[in-house]
């Protein structure tokens, strides 16, 4: 009886330590895509991942093994040179990133920022089963460019938060003279609101003729799309 419990046991063993990473990725991260997913789950890679059309590069994956003796699954995964590290989970319906350290890439289809790349400090976000944020938090930092009139911004910086279902990146400048808030949906859907305070006459036609929205707070405008 116990040869037989201790077989099945080291069976359980080997297939965990062989398990595919392929099997699990997509369970712990529905939204996670790659043109390529290879290794086990303790040292795999994925190839050109995305998340939610956020470019991530390729990354080096891996469970960690404490939290699996907690009872819970989660991905390490590291951009090695780039720079980006952080954690996939999931549990009780809810799939989670957390532990995000380095930068992602997100393209919106704007003429003055073909790509926003975002600089991302101890971020979280949790999305449920539907991919509606349920928390999001962390420090967020980005810097634009080709703006008419204005050339390259200053840093925006901002914490991450959730807003009515949707993952919202609230930026603003130092002096709090230009804001960009990036709103991005479970659909792939985003929305980026730019706002520029400024009293230049030079500034506020150059952005008018760029399609901005001018009134005595500023010059506005909104860009949508789908990622």
């Amino acid at each position: 009886m116990w040869k037989w419990l201790l077989a099945a046991l080291a069976l359980a063993v080997i297939g965990l330590v062989l398990l595919p990473l392929r099997q699990v990725a997509h369970y712990v991260a529905p939204e996670l895509t790659a043109t390529e997913v290879s290794g086990s789950v303790w040292r795999g890679r994925l190839k050109d991942a995305h998340w939610r059309g956020v470019e991530l590069g390729d990354l080096k994956i891996g469970v960690d093994p404490r939290a699996l003796l907690g009872g819970q699954l989660r991905l390490d995964f590291d951009r090695g040179a780039a720079g980006l590290t952080g954690r996939l989970g999931t549990g009780g319906g809810i799939h989670l990133a957390e532990r995000l350290n380095g930068a992602v890439r997100v393209p919106l289809a704007s003429p003055y920022a073909t790509n926003l790349d975002v600089a991302l400090t101890d971020a979280a976000i949790s999305v449920d089963s539907a991919g509606v944020c349920r928390a999001a938090s962390g420090e967020i930092a980005t810097r634009l460019s080709g703006i008419p009139g204005i050339g390259t911004i200053p840093i925006l910086q901002g914490v991450a938060r959730c807003d009515d279902g949707a993952l919202l990146l609230p930026l603003v400048s130092a002096d709090g003279s230009i804001g960009l808030d990036v709103h991005l949906w479970a659909d792939r859907r985003y929305r980026a609101d730019i706002k520029i305070a400024s009293t230049s006459m030079v500034v506020r036609l150059a952005l008018t003729a760029a399609g901005f929205t001018t009134d005595p707070n500023g010059s506005s405008r909104r860009f949508e799309g789908r990622l």
